[in-house]
């Protein structure tokens, strides 16, 4: 009888054990609060300053030399066998 009882209980403890139990659905992710982007400030347009120096275009109409030290500019132009020279 001692024999009986304690298979008996081995056997409940062998089903319980390896019983296969279905997962229960994962718990949803806890929410995390999106951080909402900062507008991006504005920067104000630079004024434009002409920079000394020289600067040379050269097209098929013609060529252009600009230079600037300081207060002082040249401008000379070249086009259509017309010449100009501007000082300032």
């Amino acid at each position: 009888m001692k024999k009986l009882a304690a298979t008996g209980i081995l056997s409940i403890l062998l089903l319980t054990a390896c019983k296969n139990d279905v997962p229960s659905a994962p718990a949803e992710p806890a929410s995390v609060p999106v951080a909402q982007p900062q507008p991006v400030p504005e920067k104000p347009t630079p004024e434009v300053n002409e920079n000394d120096g020289t600067s040379i275009k050269v097209g098929s109409d013609g060529i252009s030399v600009k230079t600037k030290d300081g207060q002082k500019k040249t401008d000379v132009e070249v086009a259509n066998g017309k010449a100009s020279v501007e000082v300032k």
